[in-house]
């Protein structure tokens, strides 16, 4: 049925095809519902979802202090052993600028230039 022209094709192959995906789309929505269910029972039962916290909370409430007395992000995350971004997470303040030319601004830190 498919000799060797370019525009020809099989019907049983395009029939194959279509059977092959939607068994994959059943599939799909089969393991998304499973894990949302899986999710929900999980929640139920009081488990927390995700990565474990990287800071327990006296280390969090360690590192707020630091920062509100002057101590840079990075010295802070040092001493903690973590990312800088997971104190600049922790204390909701962007990192602090960069000192390289071009360096791109972002609208809150214009307005603050500005205002200055």
């Amino acid at each position: 049925m498919c000799g060797g022209g370019g525009d020809q094709y099989a019907p049983e192959g395009d029939l194959v095809i279509r059977a092959v995906d939607a068994t994959l789309q059943l599939q799909a929505a089969w393991i998304a519902e499973v894990t949302t269910e899986g999710q929900n029972a999980a929640r139920a039962r009081g488990q927390r979802l995700g990565s474990p916290p990287k800071l327990t909370p006296e280390q969090a409430e360690l590192a707020r202090q630091m920062h509100a007395a002057g101590h840079p992000a990075p010295s802070i995350a040092a001493m903690l052993k973590v990312a800088r971004s997971t104190i600049y997470r922790l204390v909701r303040q962007p990192p602090t600028p960069s000192r390289t030319e071009g360096r791109h601004t972002t609208p809150l830190e214009q307005g603050l230039k500005r205002t200055a």
